[in-house]
């Protein structure tokens, strides 16, 4: 699952979806558990919010970048919460 993990944040880095569809077909084909799933997912979240706010920075300078980067952050940790409510 670890490996799992390290592929995922590097590919969300990039793009989310590609990684959580991955995790999602090896889920289904039994060769990861819920929770693996489940830590992927917001993995992938959090990975790609990152990249977003640094684009968010480089594009639209410190004023622009704090505002997205703190919705991201709040969307992240909403969704954090979240599993961890429902686990």
């Amino acid at each position: 699952a670890l490996g799992a993990l390290g592929g995922t944040a590097l590919a969300a880095l990039v793009d989310a979806h590609a990684p959580v569809a991955a995790l999602a077909s090896l889920h289904a084909a039994g060769s990861l558990g819920g929770g693996a799933l489940l830590q992927g997912v917001l993995v992938a979240v959090a990975a790609n919010s990152a990249t977003r706010a640094l684009a968010a920075f480089t594009a639209g300078g410190r004023d622009f970048g704090s505002l997205v980067a703190g919705s991201l952050l709040l969307s992240t940790a909403g969704a954090a919460a979240v599993a961890w409510i429902t686990r």
